[in-house]
């Protein structure tokens, strides 16, 4: 796709596709900087016509990656006010208002999100990014006020539940949980999560990248619970794992 916008661009450098093709390229591939130049050059081209959702989208996701998240929520209502009934956007907006650590504004993001959408925002990824949210609230406030700490903790153990219930078979529910309670010193917690991860992983074959995290995180519960061979073992696992 983005040679295809770099050829068609240099033969019609006035049509606004190509560099509307090279935004949501660049965009995917991590190349943020020149996403965000490859955006300029979009509206400046785009003439009489606004820019949609998807450049919007785009370029927020973009600004997100250069840790402008102020100026990528600004992206993102851009957005919402070309397609208001596109309320997934206040999911990307909230994982905005998070990377500030503007936790607050994350989570009434959320539930405005929620209350808008109803039902239908009842999934796996949404429940999960709520969880997100109130893991790094928590990790904010590890060493400042372990009470709010804790009550996030909670939040976020809540929230990947009702992930998990919405995904029972994903695997990656019980590892975000996993990793939430091996972060936050629950490792007889962590080890249930990660064995069923890796249980599921191990019945479909893939990801294994996941299953090595897995088993390591299992050998370093055991050896916190004071197992230490059993650690050893389950580390061997990892380490087998290319």
């Amino acid at each position: 796709a983005l040679n295809l916008a770099d050829f068609g661009a240099a033969k019609n450098d006035t049509a606004s596709v190509f560099p509307r093709l090279r935004l949501y390229a660049l965009t995917s591939l991590g190349e943020n900087e020149k996403a965000v130049e490859a955006s300029k050059t979009l509206f400046a081209t785009i003439g009489s016509n606004k820019p949609n959702f998807l450049d919007y989208q785009f370029l927020g996701s973009a600004l997100n990656g250069l840790g402008k998240n102020a100026e990528a929520i600004d992206a993102f209502n851009q957005a919402y006010n070309v397609a208001p009934e596109r309320h997934e956007i206040l999911t990307k907006i909230a994982a905005s208002y998070s990377l500030m650590k503007d936790f607050d504004s994350a989570v009434s993001t959320m539930d405005k999100f929620f209350s808008i959408v109803g039902a239908e925002a009842e999934t796996f990824d949404n429940y999960s990014t709520v969880g997100d949210i109130y893991m790094a609230k928590a990790r904010a406030l590890e060493e400042t006020d372990t009470i709010a700490m804790q009550t996030a903790v909670e939040a976020a153990f809540e929230a990947y539940d009702k992930a998990i219930a919405k995904k029972p078979n994903s695997f990656l529910g019980y590892y975000n949980k996993g990793v939430a309670q091996y972060a936050f010193h629950n490792p007889e917690g962590a080890l249930v999560s990660f064995g069923k991860a890796a249980e599921i992983i191990e019945a479909s074959g893939v990801n294994k990248p996941y299953l090595k995290a897995a088993y390591s995180y299992m050998g370093n519960c055991h050896k916190k619970l004071g197992d230490v061979e059993t650690g050893k073992e389950y580390q061997a696992k990892a380490d087998a794992i290319q």
